[in-house]
């Protein structure tokens, strides 16, 4: 019976049988890099690659500084110099670097940057002839590997937000050498069943591996499609001819799911802000409208003629009230006035009576001094001319005049005999 041995004792074998060929002691691989990584410990992790086949390379941290005066980046095209040694935890050989060299621009990156500038040239990557994505997605087409991890983080992620209502997925080869032709008609044929958008895309892998999506035929089918395709291969450093042509470049098939996930929810929220904003303009419309209809009313109101009579009616009372309280403080007022001019004039009448039946006493008591009864009874006597007139002074007598003398009990007539004056002067 042949003898069982372990895996790790296999690999120690492989291992021992590598590392003493003097032949792969000291190579001088010449090839493409891609899947550069300097990765955070400070060793640099990458593949060298050909046409026909790749190896896996690694430049430990010692190494880096002096094994290389450049920063190594995908498509350099370049000679590893070092060793081949077994990495048992793997069961894979690898290539450790002691020095790299740059030896021109590698074949592949050369294809693509030749495409690139083609595409370029016409107008296939220009920003005015890019659709936009619709704000609701409704239905969405995948163009991918069934098997691959895209379609399920795709699903994964649009699940959780549930804004897709239909997921189409149409098979296609997403490496080897029919992958350009199967990605081609993965996406004229979807287009037949009329989805909102078109994700086309893998997950990630060595950049050669993505060889189908650096193609002219499928960067055509991709400019000639009338859908908006999402372009989603690879990682978030990996830039493919299909990304350039693409409508919108995802960095990962799960990006390109949330983009279509963020652009719904922005709408959502648009709606939301048109709502707020249509309810703002509405509740401000509704109470300007009610506003003038009050003021309709108010006006209606003031036209109506039974209104206009019944505040005809109250301001006719209002009024008659008015002129009733008026009428009633002049009355009072007037007759206050006249019960004080009243007691004013009858005061004013008794001071007055008063004084003139005063004066009057004065007066009779004089009058009564002067009467001319009381000095005819006390003998005097008035005397009179032949024409009547009192006299005063014997001047105005004349011998042979008649005068007539008045006496208290009668009167006597004698004629003048003789006129004699005393000597005083009458004043």
């Amino acid at each position: 019976m042949e003898p069982i041995i372990s895996v790790g004792k296999i690999t120690d074998y492989i291992s021992n049988l590598i590392s003493t060929d003097p032949g792969l002691m000291k190579v001088h691989v010449k090839g493409e890099a891609s899947n550069v990584t300097y990765h955070g410990s400070g060793h640099l992790y990458f593949t060298c690659k050909d046409e026909k086949a790749q190896i896996t390379c690694v430049m430990w941290r010692s190494k880096v500084a002096t094994g290389t005066n450049f920063r190594l980046k995908n498509g350099d095209a370049i000679v590893v110099t070092g060793s081949v040694e077994v990495y048992g935890p793997q069961g894979r050989y690898q290539l450790i670097a002691s020095k790299i060299a740059l030896a021109g621009q590698g074949d592949i990156y050369a294809e693509y940057q030749r495409l690139k500038k083609d595409l370029e040239e016409r107008g296939m990557t220009a920003a005015e002839y890019k659709l936009p994505l619709p704000k609701v997605v409704k239905r969405l087409g995948v163009v991918t590997s069934e098997s691959g991890r895209a379609i399920t983080d795709i699903l994964a992620v649009l699940r959780d937000k549930n804004c897709v209502r239909e997921v189409l997925l149409m098979p296609c080869a997403v490496e080897g050498e029919n992958s350009a032709h199967s990605i081609k008609e993965g996406i004229e044929r979807i287009q037949a069943y009329d989805p909102d958008v078109i994700i086309v895309g893998r997950g990630g892998g060595s950049y050669e591996s993505f060889g189908g999506y650096n193609t002219e035929e499928v960067a055509q089918a991709i400019f000639d499609c009338d859908i908006p395709v999402i372009s989603a291969v690879g990682h978030e450093d990996d830039w493919v001819i299909s990304d350039l042509v693409a409508d919108i470049r995802a960095t990962t098939p799960t990006k390109a799911a949330e983009i279509i996930v963020a652009n719904w929810e922005n709408s959502h929220a648009e709606v939301d802000t048109l709502t707020d904003q249509l309810n703002y303009f509405l509740d401000g419309k509704m109470t300007e409208e009610k506003q003038k209809l009050q003021l309709l009313q108010e006006k209606i109101k003031r036209l109506d003629p039974e209104q206009k009579l019944k505040n005809y009616r109250i301001q006719f009372m209002q009024l008659s009230e008015r002129m009733n309280r008026f009428a009633d403080r002049c009355i009072s007022e007037n007759r206050q006035m006249l019960t004080t001019k009243e007691e004013h004039l009858i005061r004013g009448m008794e001071q007055t009576m008063q004084k003139k039946k005063y004066k009057m006493q004065l007066l009779s008591g004089r009058l009564d001094g002067v009467s001319p009864l009381k000095r005819l009874a006390a003998g005097f006597v008035f005397a009179q001319d032949s024409d009547g007139h009192n006299v005063r002074s014997v001047t105005q007598l004349t011998p042979g005049e008649e005068v007539t003398l008045s006496l208290r009990d009668g009167k006597a007539v004698t004629t003048v005999q003789k006129v004699q004056t005393s000597g005083r002067k009458e004043g």
